[in-house]
């Protein structure tokens, strides 16, 4: 599809899906679903403890690289997956310093900052990582870092819930050029013939509309971030509907409106 156009196919969106995950288990020795707690990560997840379980994968890996400033009811989420009993909880609650788009004098927040225990905007989890080991302390170098420290020598795929329907510049970007193995829709950590091992980022539900998002979480009756119910009520736009990290430019428009 490097053209740019669209190849409609008889299967669902759903089916689809499937079926890229199980090319995902099929070819890669570690799978890991990130999760940031927000709609689409639910989705990712779910469809992935359908194939774990097919093809005796269980635990799945769940990884969320917390940011501290999180919504209650997505910490809420979180905690729910992470204590689900067929997973393997990767909790990052580690110190790591973000860009911050909330001042205009502090270039940076601080997660998890030791020396500001206090203020911290939850607690610590009992099963989360909580020491930075990975050699780097910004947020856009944590999840190659983390990627090398505990799949090192492995090939490694983290399944994540992005979609292109948000961004023509995004499906032009994972619709262009080979990643690995044939497929486009991803980025890579390592290098090609890197000795730590193929590192990739996959977006299995990259071509999914809003409306598939919300169709199979409520026909399936799958858990989410109940936070989407209150930003529902209060009339937050759906595109503006953002339950991750707090300090998020996206994030800060959406408290100003509930």
């Amino acid at each position: 599809m490097g053209d740019g156009m669209k190849i409609f196919k008889n299967e669902t969106v759903m089916e689809e899906a499937l079926t890229r995950i199980r090319w995902v288990f099929d070819n890669f020795e570690e799978v890991i679903c990130s999760h940031s707690g927000g709609k689409d990560s639910t989705i990712i997840f779910e469809l992935a403890l359908i194939v774990a379980r097919e093809k005796g994968r269980l635990p799945l890996k769940v990884f969320f690289l917390d940011q501290e400033a999180e919504w209650k009811m997505t910490i809420d989420q979180i905690h729910r997956v992470m204590y689900h009993p067929d997973v393997d909880p990767m909790w990052m609650q580690v110190p790591f310093r973000m860009s911050n788009a909330t001042s205009i004098t502090d270039l940076y927040l601080n997660a998890w900052d030791p020396d500001e225990e206090e203020k911290w905007m939850h607690s610590k989890d009992p099963i989360s990582f909580k020491e930075n080991v990975y050699g780097v302390d910004r947020f856009h170098k944590m999840f190659g870092a983390i990627a090398k420290h505990h799949f090192f020598g492995k090939d490694a795929a983290f399944l994540a819930g992005m979609r292109t329907e948000e961004s023509p510049t995004r499906f032009c970007a994972i619709t262009s050029f080979e990643v690995c193995r044939g497929v486009t829709w991803g980025r890579r950590f390592s290098p090609a013939g890197s000795k730590r091992g193929l590192h990739v980022t996959l977006y299995p539900v990259y071509d999914w509309r809003l409306a598939d998002v919300w169709k199979a979480i409520l026909d399936n009756k799958w858990e989410y971030c109940e936070l989407y119910n209150v930003m529902y009520q209060y009339g937050v736009p759906y595109n503006q509907m953002r339950v991750s990290n707090i300090h998020h430019e996206t994030a800060v428009r959406v408290r100003k409106a509930i």
